[in-house]
């Protein structure tokens, strides 16, 4: 959820010591953020100015690491099992990742008569065939990128994609290593 609020600056006060900006509207109303003294002085110049406040949730970031390590697995797998990488990412992202979702929460979903195995081949759409088909066209899943994952998505696809590379009878990271990066992680 996202709210937002319109207001008319009509001052701005830097604090350089604890390095705080405080916005106000009216005298004793004010918004208080961690800022430079650079955003204090750019801030200054719209006093007078009507401006929008958007506040929403920050989503936990995944480390860049996670989603490094999930690309090996990926090459080792599809390795392992002689399958072209895009394949095996995309059947990933299917099992494990995370649907590309709707403004209304709804899965996105398309109609392509380009044949299944070569649209599981692509690397610039991650899509999953569905169990059905079409006048002879195939309906797919679409599945975001793993770049954009939170740190509990990431976290879900980390360790399916884990569970597969063992079940391979493939080496991955010592558990050790694995929960380090889940704690760096802190799912959400």
């Amino acid at each position: 959820m996202k709210t937002e609020w319109k207001f008319k600056v009509a001052d701005v006060k830097y604090n350089a010591l604890r390095k705080i900006i405080r916005v106000y509207d009216k005298p004793d109303h004010f918004v208080e953020v961690d800022g430079t003294m650079e955003e204090a002085v750019y801030l200054n110049k719209l006093i007078d100015k009507v401006v929008c406040l958007s506040i929403e949730p920050v989503k936990g970031k995944r480390s860049l690491t996670a989603n490094a390590y999930f690309h090996v697995l990926c090459r080792e797998i599809a390795q392992a099992i002689t399958s072209p990488e895009p394949f095996v990412k995309n059947k990933l992202l299917h099992d494990y990742g995370c649907p590309e979702l709707t403004e209304q929460g709804e899965n996105v979903t398309m109609i392509s008569n380009i044949p299944e195995e070569e649209m599981m081949n692509r690397s610039d759409i991650h899509c999953f065939p569905a169990s059905i088909t079409l006048k002879g066209e195939t309906v797919y899943n679409v599945y975001r990128g793993s770049h954009t994952y939170n740190t509990a998505e990431m976290s879900n696809l980390i360790d399916g994609t884990i569970a597969e590379a063992l079940g391979l009878g493939l080496v991955v990271k010592p558990d050790k290593e694995i929960e380090k990066m889940k704690a760096r992680w802190k799912p959400d």
